[in-house]
Parts: C-alpha cells; structure tokens; sequence
C-alpha cells in the first residue's frame, strides 16, 4: 500500500514541477526559451544549427543560456517547490 502511495505522491510531484516549468518558460523572453527548448532537444542541433536557426552568434549561446536558467532558477513558481 504504501509503495502505491508514493508512486502517487511521486507523480502529483512531477506535474507539479512540469506545470511550474511550463510556467517559468512561458515567463522567459521568446528568445531565450526558444533557445533553451533547442538545447534540451532530443536531436538538438550544434551551437552552429542553434544560433542559425536562432539569428545569434556562436559565441552568445553559452552565456545566453546561463542567463536563462538563472531566470528560471529564480522563478518564484519553481522556487516555491524545492524551498
């Protein structure tokens, strides 16, 4: 019984987050969301694919991407489930 309770505890977590991420992202300038949902592809492309697709230079990829998870981890939706 209990294991059953914590698969469902588990996965009301996991929609939780899910919902709160698709939040969070939806709050990022199109851009950067654009480019982070690139980077977490299953096939995503090279940073040369990327920043084609995406009209940027190469070399703004990286610290592009730094700045939009730093949004993301100070999302008060997503900051509210891990504190």
């Amino acid at each position: 019984m209990e294991d059953t309770e914590a698969l469902g505890t588990a996965r009301a977590h996991r929609a939780q987050v899910a919902t709160a991420l698709d939040s969070a992202l939806g709050r990022l300038r199109d851009g950067d969301r654009r480019l982070l949902e690139m980077l977490s592809a299953h096939d995503r492309p090279d940073y040369r694919g990327i920043g084609s697709a995406l009209g940027r230079p190469v070399g703004s990829i990286g610290p592009t991407r730094q700045r939009a998870l730093s949004r993301l981890r100070r999302d008060d939706s997503l900051r509210s489930l891990y504190v």
